[in-house]
């Protein structure tokens, strides 16, 4: 059962290494973000190589959230966090000393890996402690961590750039996951166990399933033949462990009707949104000629924004109906990303203005839309529960990163995008519609949790 009787002072304690792990993640993917040029003339990277640094990562952290959601249930919560920390530090020190672009995006993908042991935790330590009527806000919390994460990475990361080196990025990021592990270790003593003995071997071979279908959907060009192969052998899995073990307790998280649109919603969201951050950093580089650190303060305006307002989101999502909150957040930024698509080539400012109303929709639909999933589960279910939610918001990172780095990469020939404009400004107004498109099926499965809801007043599909 859910364990509220902890001290006052191990819940805060507990809630700051949560809000430290969901920061970490953040910055340190918006600070490389705006790093990439940089990177580019030092390492010699080509324009697949530099959506390859954020793909990568995506592509493992997706890969090994149910591994960890598993491990954490038989371990405990807290201790697989502490080790993601641990790991985290160890592959962003590889990072920094990266002599090779290949070097540098095998420890992004390490790097990967180690946020699955942070994330697919997170959410499920904050419900653990703390009950439905106090969890909006906690959440609202976490989510503003992880956004300001995102406003100080380009700034921050602007800074390291003009005064170091976009290696101290990695050092950085190195020394505050070192910080957070010795920081659990010494004070976290309550953890969270939920889980049997599992089979280690269906876990492997699931890990190995996932890795080859992330792998085989985000290079289709490279592993096409993969991708029916994989999906045939996860189909195979699942049906064999829904009949047997449920492992991953997929058979009762389905059961909720109100947890599958949020999942829904959460995926659509991203998968149209994410690669914002990259596109508008290259976008304001290259096109507008603004230096990094410039860059920077522009890109902040969008996690700055998001920072401000998911507190109050995640407190008003403790009153009032989190489905409608969340389906407001996702018509906010959808308003902002068709207004920059119209705009075709916005200036600074506009870029600014449209960065801060796409941020306060994220805001507003984040920690409602986490708060909502996560009330529709019991305690044994938190672990799986927030590694699905953080699984399909990732694999909708990945869906965006790839598509973006996919699109580009067709449409700009010489593969350097100093050297065709023209084509880049196309690949950008693309995604931008594209965006739309996705938030618009986000809004159709956000408002569709709460009219099934109304219809049959539990949120329940029958099995």
């Amino acid at each position: 059962m859910e364990n509220t009787a902890i001290s006052p002072f191990e819940k805060k304690a507990v809630l700051f290494s949560c809000l430290t792990g969901a920061f970490l993640t953040p910055f340190v993917l918006s600070s490389v973000n705006i790093a990439l040029p940089a990177i580019e003339k030092e390492l010699f990277l080509n324009v697949k190589q530099m959506a390859d640094i954020s793909t990568y990562f995506l592509i493992s952290s997706f890969s090994f959230l149910f591994p960890a959601a598993v491990l954490s249930d038989y371990y405990g919560r807290i201790r697989v966090m502490k080790y993601g920390f641990l790991f985290f530090s160890f592959f962003s020190i590889l990072a920094a000393y990266s002599s090779s672009p290949q070097f540098l995006i095998f420890s992004r993908a390490g790097q990967g890996a180690a946020s699955a042991f942070i994330f697919a935790n997170v959410m499920a330590v904050i419900a653990s402690v703390f009950d439905r009527r106090s969890r909006g806000k906690a959440i609202g919390l976490v989510s503003a961590s992880v956004y300001l994460g995102l406003t100080a990475g380009p700034f921050l990361g602007g800074f390291f750039l003009k005064y170091f080196s976009w290696r101290f990025i990695f050092k950085i990021a190195a020394f505050m996951a070192a910080f957070s592990y010795l920081f659990s270790l010494i004070i976290l003593k309550t953890d969270f166990k939920a889980g049997k003995n599992f089979n280690r071997i269906k876990l492997l071979i699931f890990t190995l399933l996932i890795l080859i279908f992330s792998f085989s959907f985000s290079y289709p060009d490279k592993a096409t033949p993969l991708i029916p192969v994989s999906l045939l052998g996860l189909f195979i899995f699942f049906r064999a462990d829904f009949k047997r073990d449920d492992i991953f307790k997929f058979r009762e998280l389905f059961s909720s009707r109100k947890f599958i649109f949020a999942c829904a919603a959460a995926f659509f969201h991203y998968a149209g949104s994410f690669s914002l951050t990259f596109i508008f950093s290259l976008y304001l580089q290259y096109y507008l000629l603004l230096p990094a650190q410039k860059a920077g303060l522009v890109l902040f305006f969008m996690p700055f924004a998001m920072s401000v307002f998911s507190p109050p989101a995640g407190k008003l999502s403790d009153r009032f109906d989190a489905g409608k909150i969340a389906s407001i957040g996702i018509l906010i930024s959808l308003t902002g990303i068709l207004a920059a698509a119209l705009a075709g080539r916005p200036g600074v400012y506009l870029c600014a203005v449209l960065l801060a109303v796409i941020g306060t929709g994220f805001a507003f639909f984040s920690s409602p839309n986490s708060n909502s999933a996560m009330s529709a589960l019991n305690f044994s279910q938190y672990s799986s529960g927030s590694a699905l939610l953080s699984a399909v918001r990732l694999f909708g990172q990945n869906v965006s990163m790839a598509f973006c780095g996919y699109l580009m990469s067709l449409l700009i020939d010489s593969g350097i995008i100093s050297s065709d404009l023209p084509a880049f400004l196309k690949s950008f107004r693309i995604i931008l519609f594209c965006g739309v498109f996705f938030l618009l099926t986000a809004a159709y499965f956000s408002l569709g949790r709460t009219i099934n809801e109304r219809k049959d007043g539990t949120g329940s599909i029958p099995l």
